[in-house]
């Protein structure tokens, strides 16, 4: 989803996959926050070259079209999906 904050009707979903509607979707902004990514573990465990293919190109066309654009900053924030399913809890020794 691309979501214009100043004027929620201009909203659109789409794909992080489609450089051009992303380059699209970036002309005049200045910042962009990247959150976009494939979700959900038991996903991203069972279908792992897709998801690695969306949340890699996906992201080199968010930054491919920041370059072209001329966007000034941008945010790219990761998720708890970074971490799979935790297997047990981590334990640190006393000091």
């Amino acid at each position: 989803m691309f979501e214009n904050r100043d004027n929620p009707k201009d909203s659109t979903v789409g794909s992080i996959l489609d450089p051009y509607l992303v380059s699209t979707m970036m002309r005049g902004c200045d910042y962009v926050i990247h959150l976009a990514a494939a979700l959900d573990v038991k996903r991203t465990e069972a279908r792992r070259l897709e998801c690695l293919y969306i949340n890699i190109q996906g992201t080199v066309n968010i930054l491919e079209s920041c370059v072209k654009e001329k966007v000034k900053k941008i945010i790219i924030a990761s998720s708890s999906e970074v971490y799979g399913n935790q297997v047990k809890r981590l334990t640190y020794p006393k000091s």
